[in-house]
């Protein structure tokens, strides 16, 4: 081989050299521009899911908020109807005391006014008895068991219903007790064993010594048997 041969193959050689150089210069400067674009690729994808995240996770913290804010507003309006419910069954106890108290004092005023009725009539009903018992003592009436003795229309000396029928007989029969013949005392002397009853002034109907005496014990008892006068 000459040296013009081995010359050409040693270029020969050093330009495949160079060229396989530069292959792998530019195999390795692509693997450095994929590793380099897939690296971006993933830095991306990382920025993206971190963007995700970061998205949902605002979200999530957004939903939360508006659960508690919800939460919130339904415990206000569950404190609100609460108080609300008190302060309508406060206004209905108050009522409610209220209505008691003016059924209580309507019934005190009623009872009141009763009472006052109940006094009022009561003291009608004394005065009208205490009216009724003073004209019962200004007539002279009885008290209960004795009546009038009427030895005259206008005897009211009272005696027992006994004596009163025993003076009436004695009035009927005030001629046949007198002596038919006079006497000391004219017309009106008494046969032998009656005397004058004096059951009044100038009573002069002939009646028995005890009959006499019976007159005498009425009138002295007079004032006791008449209704007495109100205290």
């Amino acid at each position: 081989m000459t040296d013009e041969e081995a010359l050409q193959q040693r270029k020969v050689r050093e330009e495949a050299a160079r060229r396989e150089e530069a292959a792998r210069e530019a195999a390795q400067q692509a693997d450095a521009q994929e590793a380099a674009r897939k690296e971006a690729a993933r830095r991306e994808a990382a920025r993206e899911d971190e963007a995700a995240r970061q998205e949902a996770a605002g979200q999530e913290a957004a939903r939360q908020e508006a659960a508690r804010q919800e939460a919130a507003r339904q415990e206000a309006a569950k404190q609100e109807a609460a108080k609300q419910e008190a302060a309508k069954q406060e206004a209905a106890k108050q009522e409610a005391a209220k209505q008691a108290a003016a059924r209580q004092e309507a019934a005190r005023k009623e009872a009141e006014r009763q009472e006052a009725a109940r006094l009022e009539a009561a003291a009608r009903e004394a005065a009208a008895r205490r009216q009724q018992q003073i004209r019962a003592h200004n007539e002279g009436i009885c008290v209960s068991g004795y009546v009038w003795r009427e030895a005259r229309p206008a005897d009211k000396v009272c005696v027992t219903p006994a004596v009163r029928a025993r003076t009436l007989a004695e009035n009927q029969a005030a001629a046949s007790t007198r002596s038919p013949t006079g006497g000391p005392y004219g017309p009106n002397t008494c046969k032998q064993g009656y005397v004058w009853r004096e059951a009044f002034p100038n009573d002069v109907v002939c009646v028995v010594a005890s009959s006499r005496q019976q007159a005498a014990d009425d009138n002295a008892r007079a004032a006791q048997r008449v209704v007495p006068l109100p205290p």
